[in-house]
């Protein structure tokens, strides 16, 4: 007998598994359409990485074709854990600054 999480599992697999398929049904042609367009609505919607010292480098991040599909209750524990590790983050440089075994486990340079 499956316990809930396990069913949970199941049921999300599932819809991904739905979603894969209608994709791949699609005609090749209509496939590398899809890909244009949102290759080229991310880059009209300033959806980029930008590096170098002032921003001077970028590149169009690449949207996937197949959304991930998530249950309600997947997404309500990947917003907990991401919430988890900002606030941990947000804690950081206070204990970078205070811990001087912080400091040595991430040790930074200057101008870090």
């Amino acid at each position: 007998m499956l316990c809930p999480d396990e069913i949970l599992g199941l049921a999300g697999r599932s819809l991904e598994g739905r979603v894969r398929r209608a994709l791949h049904h699609l005609p090749p042609d209509a496939v590398q359409a899809l890909d244009a367009r949102l290759r080229g609505d991310a880059r009209d919607n300033d959806l980029v990485y930008e590096w170098g010292d002032h921003g001077e480098q970028s590149a169009v991040i690449r949207i996937l074709l197949r959304p991930l599909c998530l249950l309600p209750e997947q997404l309500s524990y990947l917003h907990h854990v991401s919430l988890s590790i900002l606030d941990a983050l947000k804690r950081l440089p206070e204990m970078y600054l205070s811990d001087k075994h912080v400091r040595r486990t991430l040790p930074l340079s200057r101008d870090e």
